[in-house]
């Protein structure tokens, strides 16, 4: 006799349920489709299978919502757009026939889960069904006897399966529906509060009560920005725009104005990288209100006007913001005004010869912040005025008002304001020349978790992430750089990403992928920022060069000197200088190759070029605030115009090299010591002259691909080994008992008998974090407690000099010498 035999069998996990999905659909199925199936399915294979039959079958899509043209949008920016494929008609009785074996309370239970979509427990259930906690359990008993409910650990409970909401709430009549939306929104409402706001506010569109919906849209906004999450807030501000509108009511009748939820639809746009939109909004809002508005609301207006369009109209930015804060300083100091006085200050900092105006403007924002409890803006006019004072060669200042501004996130910790230190504090370290302070900052900041949390960057975590880039670039570490930018990189390059696509352009050429790296150039707008031309530019230009075009190299590099030779802004451009000189010199050596024949603009540009550079009323090879390397630019700048006359020297161009190798910038190094091979070869071709060099040259290419390439022909060509140069460095020693630097980090402070929370303050993590650290370093290290802990670590030599500590990385950033 055959025996039969029940095996439970185990859902799909999601990757699972996805190549089950292309095996039966044989790639039919989009990849939001795809999703979409794999959620509602719950990896139940038989649902599944069902989902994806219906899909291939008639492929009808339903939109979940009642205005498919605003919830596109609405999605797109963190909204809850779905696609839903309807369900088999036999699979759909078959779910429902299941509902009917109950009825009464129990079956209202049904019906309240199915409408909520989520686990709650039986005080909620209560709310909802009007009905006391002991009927609810007692329902609760019969639907679990008929499989109709799973239950979790905590207590709460929900429908056995998502596919048995989505019937309940089919079969139901219109006014039914809109009925159970209302209930639940109340439930939520008493027992949920914020937390649920985004929710509640839905099922009060559902229910067709846009005033409520409204409240709670509002409430859901203010809740995600409290918790600086842009991408969830910008779609329930801009729903609230759409609600005020459909409302038709005057504004003192609104929860808040409809300017007010303009300008913070596009502060919460901006914010989540939608920048363009975010012009967009604060336009409109301009035109409907600016006429009208009262005078502080005319100045939130025009601040938000140049705030967020300072990168497409920068000029105009600068007009708009200018008049923003003379509106605001005839009016009683708020935080708009420290807001507009931050944006206008902003946009006058490529610009020294305004540097009197933005220092004034600065100052009084400062004094007036005092006054305000605006802890977020008051600190990020401390780190302006920080910059400010880099600017101005007062390195000692700067780094006194960076004490303090870490004093004050101290004191009022906030995770955006976090980020904003760490990107201001990154730039000035760049700025002044100890680019490999800039990860640590970076890490502190959390900018990893940053970048899973957010869908889109933000433009102050694009600033960051971008300053890690170059950060790494300086120091010839090519990979490092590319795991900040490459992640985000992906997709085809926006406007409101200019700045990390133009990075990744500049790493497709060190590795070698020049074709790729044009492609990306081409697709990407200017800025007409100035600062980013002086800094991303150069690299433009070099691509050229290796792309063999050292006419279009010139030709560039000169376009934008030409562009930005009144801008004041000379002192940042030394690397667009070089880079266009040697487009100079590289044409120059062509003209004279034999059998070439000569441009008669080659003369007439290095002509130009030289009188750029003699106008400059800040030379950027002369040593000063932001100039760093100005010793070594300087040094290639000489060597450079030599050899565009045809007498290279190699002394110079050691020279060159010997001051780039101090300042730790391996790449202009090697690039200086090919050339001074180059120079040698030309006076007596004998390998031996240049064994010495080459060496060092293939040294310090590493991660610079075509440079690397052209010294290994060079190489080749002369017979000389590169084999040592080119080793790999040794991988450095593992920490001790297996301890990660984060670990080691928070092992100092532990001796230095700090709490976790204090642990979780000083890193900017949170406290339960901190915890598991400590945890794992009691493990690894075998003690029991925190004392023990310290004991080890002393003995064993892992404590700073100092005993207290703190963090090797922090001490350096925040020192003065």
């Amino acid at each position: 006799m055959t025996t039969v035999s029940f095996v439970p069998l185990e859902p799909f996990d999601r990757a699972d349920a996805i190549r089950h999905v292309r095996s039966l659909a044989r790639d039919r199925v989009d990849e939001l489709d795809v999703d979409n199936l794999v959620r509602r399915s719950e990896g139940n294979a038989f649902f599944l299978e069902q989902l994806v039959r219906s899909v291939l079958q008639d492929r009808v899509a339903v939109e979940v919502g009642d205005d498919a043209r605003d919830d596109r949008r609405h999605h797109a920016r963190g909204g809850a757009l779905e696609r839903r494929t309807a369900l088999p008609k036999e699979l759909s009785s078959v779910l429902l026939a299941r509902t009917r074996q109950v009825d009464g309370k129990a079956l209202e239970i049904l019906s309240c889960l199915a409408v909520t979509g989520d686990a709650v427990d039986e005080e909620y259930l209560a709310l909802c069904c009007g009905t006391t906690v002991p009927d609810v359990r007692h329902s609760l008993h019969e639907l679990s006897r008929r499989h109709l409910l799973r239950s979790s650990a905590d207590g709460a409970v929900s429908l056995a399966h998502a596919l048995l909401g989505e019937v309940i709430v089919a079969d139901m009549l219109g006014g039914e529906l809109r009925d159970w939306h209302l209930r639940v929104a109340a439930g939520m409402q008493s027992q949920a509060g914020e937390a649920r706001a985004a929710a509640i506010a839905e099922h009060y569109r559902r229910g067709g009560r846009a005033l409520d919906e409204l409240k709670w849209r509002i409430r859901a906004a203010q809740h995600a920005d409290a918790l600086f999450a842009p991408g969830l807030s910008s779609g329930q501000w801009e729903r609230a725009i759409a609600l005020s509108d459909q409302l038709d009511a005057p504004d003192d009748l609104l929860p808040v104005s409809r300017p007010r939820l303009h300008l913070s639809t596009a502060r919460a746009l901006y914010d989540s990288g939608h920048g363009d939109a975010a012009v967009g909004v604060a336009q409109t809002a301009f035109e409907r209100f600016g006429n009208d508005a009262d005078e502080r609301t005319r100045a939130a207006l025009l601040a938000a006007l140049g705030a967020y369009g300072a990168r497409p109209q920068p000029e105009q930015a600068q007009s708009w913001l200018r008049e923003a804060v003379l509106a605001y300083e005839e009016l009683p100091p708020d935080p708009g005004y420290l807001d507009a006085a931050y944006s206008y200050v902003d946009c006058l900092l490529p610009l020294p010869r305004l540097a009197d105006v933005a220092r004034a403007v600065n100052g009084r924002a400062l004094a007036a912040a005092a006054t305000l409890d605006a802890p977020d803006q008051h600190l990020k006019l401390l780190l302006q005025r920080a910059w400010l004072d880099v600017s101005a060669g007062d390195e000692k200042q700067a780094l006194e008002r960076l004490d303090q501004a870490r004093t004050m996130l101290t004191a009022n910790p906030s995770p955006y304001a976090s980020l904003q230190f760490a990107a201001w504090l990154s730039e000035i370290l760049l700025k002044l020349g100890r680019p490999d302070e800039v990860p640590a900052v970076a890490e502190l900041a959390g900018m990893a978790d940053w970048s899973r949390f957010m869908s889109r960057e933000s433009e102050v975590m694009s600033i960051l992430r971008a300053n890690v880039c170059l950060a790494r670039l300086q120091r010839g570490e090519t990979d490092a750089a590319a795991q900040a930018i490459d992640p985000i990189t992906t997709s085809s390059p926006i406007r409101d990403m200019w700045l990390t696509h133009a990075y990744r352009a500049t790493l497709d050429m060190l590795r070698g992928h020049l074709n790729e790296s044009a492609e990306r150039w081409r697709e990407l707008p200017r800025t007409g920022e100035g600062q980013d031309d002086y800094e991303l530019e150069p690299f433009r230009v070099e691509l050229s060069l290796w792309l063999g075009r050292p006419h279009d190299a010139l030709e560039h590099g000169l376009d934008v000197l030409r562009e930005r030779a009144d801008a004041g802004e000379s002192r940042f451009c030394g690397l667009l200088l070089l880079m266009t000189v040697r487009g100079h010199a590289d044409v120059a050596e062509r003209e004279r190759s034999p059998g070439e024949i000569p441009d008669r603009g080659t003369s007439s540009g290095g002509a130009e070029l030289s009188a750029l550079h003699d106008a400059m009323p800040d030379s950027p090879f002369v040593s000063g605030a932001m100039r760093p390397t100005a010793d070594a630019d300087a040094l290639l700048w000489a060597a450079e115009w030599r050899r565009a006359q045809g007498t290279s020297e190699p002394l110079q161009w050691e020279a060159a090299a010997d001051a780039y190798a101090r300042h730790v910038r391996p790449h202009p190094e090697a690039y200086a010591r090919w050339r001074q091979a180059q120079a040698l070869l030309a006076r007596n071709p004998r390998a031996r002259d240049v064994a010495p060099v080459l060496p060092l040259a293939a040294r310090a290419a590493q991660g610079h691909e075509p440079l690397l390439a052209t010294i290994r022909r060079l190489a080749e060509r002369t017979r000389v080994n590169l084999d040592i140069a080119e080793a790999p460095p040794e991988p450095a020693a593992p920490l001790p008992f297996g301890l990660t630097s984060r670990e080691l980090t928070v092992l100092g402070m532990v001796a230095g008998g700090s709490t976790n929370r204090q642990i979780g303050r000083e890193l900017f993590i949170s406290e339960k974090t901190a915890s598991v650290h400590v945890s794992n370093i009691l493990r690894k290290l075998q003690v029991a407690n925190r004392l023990e802990a310290a004991a080890v670590a002393e003995r064993a030599g892992l404590l700073p000099g100092d005993g207290r500590g703190q963090d090797t990385a922090d001490r350096t950033v925040f020192s003065s010498g």
